[in-house]
């Protein structure tokens, strides 16, 4: 194992913070993958970043739980919980069945810029980590509440993907870089709302795109090919890499913070 990080039960009555995941989960205990530097009785909100790692017991089978607590820095994957949710999943995968299927409560804002362009290296090692992990086990993904940037791909990656309808919003961005892009007219809350994401996405991942084009209107197909690159057209997509070149130099988070 490494000496990086170490487990540490818990049980539902010391740990109110925990009270979300063990009252949706209906377990009682949880062997908490956590930073060795931390002592059990700082076993805290603060102290996991916005990113539990564990493993539970539901109904006898052991299984490992991801949980997102955007209560604490909007759930953004940082430094430290990043290299915790890789080395978690590498931990997992060293044992002999290959480790535990997962589940992933997924509610995240994206990366945290506050820690500077640095984080996104760690940050984006997840989605290779996650996918390796998913080619030898089942992994269950259900989005709640904001499921922005990275944490959309990560949620994208489950077996079964799963969400909060009323209240969840599925996205590569947030509304201030759609209404950068689509204007201020732009209606995130419907279209980045888990029942839009839901209509949108289903026709292609069941038929394909050569499927989703049999099933809609021939106006709706006529709409893709002839006024879909009027409104994503080059002048956009020079604009979108202008913002990503800001976003990986740095520049953006320089300027927000």
């Amino acid at each position: 194992m490494n000496d990086q990080y170490r487990w540490v039960a818990i049980d539902s009555d010391g740990y109110q913070f925990m009270k979300p995941v063990f009252s949706s989960l209906a377990v009682r205990s949880l062997r908490l993958f956590t930073e060795a530097t931390d002592p059990g009785s700082r076993c805290d909100r603060s102290s996991h970043g916005g990113l539990v790692t564990a493993v539970a017991e539901l109904n006898g089978r052991r299984v490992a739980i991801v949980w997102s607590d955007f209560r604490v820095d909007g759930g953004c994957y940082s430094h430290a919980n990043s290299r915790r949710f890789s080395a978690f999943l590498r931990e997992l995968g060293r044992e002999s069945d290959g480790g535990p299927p997962l589940f992933y409560a997924v509610s995240s804002a994206g990366v945290s810029l506050m820690q500077g362009r640095t984080v996104f290296s760690e940050a984006f090692q997840l989605w290779p980590e996650l996918l390796a992990y998913s080619r030898e086990q089942l992994v269950v993904t259900c989005a709640m509440g904001k499921c922005l940037g990275l944490a959309a791909l990560l949620f994208g990656l489950g077996h079964y993907r799963m969400a909060v309808g009323g209240r969840t919003h599925i996205n590569l961005t947030g509304p201030e870089v759609l209404a950068l892009f689509f204007g201020e007219s732009i209606d995130f809350e419907h279209q980045a709302s888990a029942e839009a994401v839901h209509d949108h996405t289903d026709l292609i991942h069941e038929r394909g795109i050569d499927g989703m084009h049999r099933a809609i209107s021939n106006t709706a197909e006529y709409g893709e090919y002839v006024t879909g690159p009027r409104i994503i057209d080059a002048r956009v997509k020079d604009a979108m890499r202008a913002v990503m070149s800001d976003v990986q130099s740095g520049r953006f988070a320089e300027q927000w913070m």
